[in-house]
């Protein structure tokens, strides 16, 4: 039975970071597809949207690790 609820605690504190994470991989794959566009119309103000939204991504991916942020 305590191996059974140390087992539950990791797979719970697991799908804590698997949530952040993958809100990261949302945010950067947005970020690239952004960043594309702005680099084929040639558009600077789409680049600084994408940098925004990159850097929102990277927030995500450091609370993957850290959990600072409630998800």
């Amino acid at each position: 039975m305590a191996e059974a609820k140390r087992l539950e605690s990791i797979r719970d504190d697991a799908q804590k970071h698997s949530k952040a994470f993958g809100m990261a991989v949302i945010f950067l794959q947005i970020a690239i597809l952004l960043g594309s566009i702005a680099a084929l119309m040639k558009k600077k103000p789409i680049w600084f949207i994408s940098i925004t939204i990159g850097a929102a991504g990277v927030v995500y991916f450091i609370n993957g690790f850290l959990l600072f942020l409630a998800v």
